[in-house]
């Protein structure tokens, strides 16, 4: 649409109602510039695929949140004590799962692939495949050798990685006549795994 552009109009295409001292008319609404506000409502109200009504006075509100919100559509906000539907006055909603983070589509990748796929985990355990690759140094005797793996058997005596010394001389280990004890570290407990969050309230999906 337009603004008013009759003679009697403002220099800025403006209403006046005009002044009879100074001889200034009022301005001419014209059926040209009604018909097009009546056809831009219309239009809007049509759009949102309402019928327009004469009984009702709220139709270009309705149809600008339905144009704004159609199926299918997100709502988010803070108010946790009415539903979408409350608020907005239209439609069905359904309430995203609480306490989750949203992630845009992604067909490439399979935890992202599929509308409404849900995952993850607030803490998460380790598995020994998880953990970095890593050597554990044998502790170090009193004379500053170091204890470490041997075969099963040297010359047909038993020993473990606890009981041996690898310093001896001519390549033979002397036993040891103390183990040492194994040292036991971490508590196997699951590690915090939460992204820097911030809590925005509610989301609902729109359905109908």
């Amino acid at each position: 649409m337009d603004r008013i552009n009759h003679p009697t109009a403002t220099p800025g295409r403006q209403f006046t109602e005009g002044d009879a001292g100074s001889g200034t008319p009022a301005t001419v609404v014209t059926a040209l510039f009604l018909n097009n506000v009546q056809e831009e409502l219309v239009g809007v109200i049509q759009a949102a695929g309402l019928t327009p009504s004469a009984s009702l006075v709220n139709q270009l509100r309705r149809a600008i949140f339905e144009l704004s919100y159609p199926v299918g559509s997100y709502y988010w906000t803070r108010r946790t004590d009415v539903t979408a539907s409350q608020i907005l006055g239209f439609g069905t909603w359904v309430q995203l799962p609480p306490g989750r983070v949203p992630v845009t589509l992604n067909v490439s990748e399979t935890e992202f692939n599929a509308v409404g796929k849900t995952g993850g985990a607030k803490t998460h355990q380790l598995t020994v495949g998880q953990i970095p690759a890593h050597n554990h140094r044998p502790p170090n005797g009193a004379n500053g050798t170091n204890y470490g793996f041997i075969p099963t058997s040297i010359s047909g005596q038993d020993v473990t990685p606890s009981n041996f010394d690898t310093s001896a001389s001519g390549g033979e280990p002397n036993i040891r006549s103390q183990p040492v004890a194994p040292v036991t570290v971490g508590a196997d407990e699951a590690h915090n795994n939460l992204q820097p969050y911030v809590v925005v309230g509610l989301i609902w999906y729109r359905t109908a």
